[in-house]
């Protein structure tokens, strides 16, 4: 099991393949590439640590306008 430094360093990793995608594609690309089952929540909870990562998120709309 990957401690959550060690998903960090391999989502900011430019040669793994998933490096600075989405949490889903970074999740199939660990399940895949290092057989690691990580949960979208953990993954989530790691990736907001990155500031990059949560100013380039999109606001959820809720309802439609």
């Amino acid at each position: 099991m990957l401690s959550d430094e060690q998903i960090l360093n391999l989502y900011k990793d430019t040669d793994f393949p998933g490096s600075w995608s989405g949490a889903r594609t970074f999740q199939m690309f660990l399940k895949f590439d290092k057989n690691e089952n990580v949960t979208l929540h953990r993954i989530y909870k790691i990736l907001k640590q990155i500031p990059q990562y949560v100013m380039n998120q999109r606001q959820i709309r809720r309802f439609p306008s």
